[in-house]
């Protein structure tokens, strides 16, 4: 793995006032680290803003530049080709880009030393993308447990996709992407879960009424309840209440 990578340039930028990222297109991939601040940037269709710790991936022809300005702003920049592969997807937040940052600033070390050969540069961009890899995997694993705790704290209120990628700083297509292929389903399927889950347990453990049920999980009315129950469950909500009548109580 990793046989056809090769950098080309690499650097670290820091802002010294308002900044907005020039727009263009280069011939190889593009690595930004960012180190501090935030970078609002469009890559194609998407609107993204970056925080530290954050690692985006630019394709080669791809259309990127500011959406709006930054101050503050720093981060690694490393071009480089391979094969598609072997790069990371459009946008990561490793859990801990200690190590990351260690090897963007190695293989920048080996680069503006002129007395190492171009093999080392080579080398270390290598070791970066096994280790953004790792930071991937590692970071997506948290993700997913952030994602289903903000569902489940939202206590079975209606929430969207486009609401949960908000919250988190995502692209919701992207983010629905990365949860869909480590959970197998999507995230309006697990908010739906989740707000079936209640509502069982409200009508085998509770007294209100479905239009009660309706207000206070944001069904805008009973019959939507009904709707929604039935679709997920295949029966009525007063079946499934009635199934669960007999229960001692002391």
């Amino acid at each position: 793995m990793y046989e056809k990578v090769k950098a080309y340039r690499c650097g670290r930028f820091s802002s010294r006032g308002p900044w907005l990222h020039v727009e263009r297109r280069i011939n190889e991939h593009e690595l930004i680290i960012v180190t501090d601040g935030e970078v609002h940037i469009r890559v194609g269709e998407d609107n993204l803003s970056l925080s530290a710790g954050d690692i985006l991936h630019i394709r080669p022809g791809e259309l990127h530049g500011g959406t709006r300005e930054s101050e503050g702003v720093s981060f690694y920049w490393i071009h480089l080709t391979a094969d598609e592969s072997e790069l990371p997807p459009r946008l990561i937040h490793p859990a801990s880009p200690e190590r990351i940052l260690l090897r963007a600033k190695e293989l920048l070390h080996y680069q503006s030393t002129s007395d190492y050969p171009s093999e080392c540069q080579d080398s270390a961009a290598k070791l970066l993308l096994a280790e953004i890899s790792h930071g991937s995997r590692e970071g997506e694993g948290r993700l997913i447990a952030e994602i289903k705790d903000f569902v489940r704290r939202k206590e079975g209120a209606p929430l969207t996709t486009v609401e949960v990628a908000e919250a988190f700083g995502y692209n919701p297509d992207h983010l629905n992407r990365i949860f869909k292929a480590k959970v197998g389903a999507g995230i309006k399927s697990y908010i739906d879960t989740v707000r079936m889950d209640k509502l069982k347990e409200e009508l085998m453990c509770g007294s209100l009424t479905l239009g009660e049920l309706a207000e206070k999980y944001g069904f805008s009315d009973y019959k939507y309840l009904l709707k929604f129950f039935r679709y997920h469950e295949g029966i009525s909500p007063k079946k499934f209440r009635d199934a669960y009548y007999n229960m001692y109580t002391n």
